[in-house]
């Protein structure tokens, strides 16, 4: 006979989520919900005037491929071959490799530079920075844009990777911004005429977990992100003058 009172795991997850702490753990990077530069969430997309933009990509008949990237020897052998068109490709890997690592993979399989890199995520390392700014004084990138969320920024121990990185990355090629945006995306387009999008939940660091990607071959898919991502730049760039 069980002895044990029946868990009620609703109940246990609507605690968990009302402690502030608990939302904050991701990163490490700690929420304040006193904070009154914290919009109310309905009013993010209000300050970053995503009304401006009209957002539209359909794709039909799509080709899946899955791939068990975990004990690759490396990130461009998880990767394996860029996509065809048409073709949707999903990776599980085990933490091995950091979302950076997926950019030289990608030139590497295309065999060509990039002629622009866009990325969004909540966080980066000095580590992906150096590996950024390499690659720009080697022309194997060159255009970066770079988005980190603005809670990274505020974080103490981050602030100063942050700074580094605006010291580090060529102002003349790269831009970055903190804007309140926790999309994990990587743009790149190559000279080759690759317009690779990879979604999914790794960071530009590691975070030591189990992660997947998406990786399409889709202009249609870049220019939809590309035109966001863009707009929220050029917003963060007017509110912080």
């Amino acid at each position: 006979m069980n002895q044990h009172p029946e868990i009620d795991s609703t109940r246990i997850m609507a605690d968990l989520m009302a402690d502030p702490a608990f939302r904050g753990l991701a990163d490490g990077i700690p929420v304040d919900d006193d904070d009154p530069t914290t919009p109310a969430p309905s009013k993010v997309g209000d300050k970053l005037r995503l009304d401006q933009v009209r957002l539209s990509h359909r794709q039909r008949n799509r080709h899946t491929v899955t791939r068990d990237g975990r004990g690759a020897a490396n990130c461009a052998a998880i990767i394996g071959r860029l996509p065809k068109p048409g073709e949707v490709l999903h990776i599980v890997t085990d933490g091995s490799y950091t979302g950076a690592d997926a950019i030289p993979a990608i030139l590497t399989l295309a065999d060509a530079p990039a002629a622009e890199v866009l990325i969004s995520t909540l966080s980066f390392s000095r580590a992906n920075v150096d590996l950024l700014a390499q690659m720009l004084l080697e022309r194997q990138i060159r255009r970066l844009t770079l988005l980190a969320n603005i809670y990274f920024r505020r974080t103490a121990g981050n602030e100063a990777i942050y700074t580094y990185a605006e010291q580090e990355l060529d102002p003349d090629r790269a831009v970055i911004v903190s804007p309140r945006v926790h999309a994990k995306i990587i743009l790149l387009r190559t000279t080759a005429g690759h317009h690779i999008t990879i979604e999914g939940s790794a960071n530009l660091r590691s975070c030591l977990s189990v992660e997947q990607l998406t990786i399409t071959d889709d202009p249609g898919l870049y220019r939809f992100h590309r035109q966001w991502l863009r707009h929220v730049v050029k917003i963060t760039q007017e509110q912080t003058a």
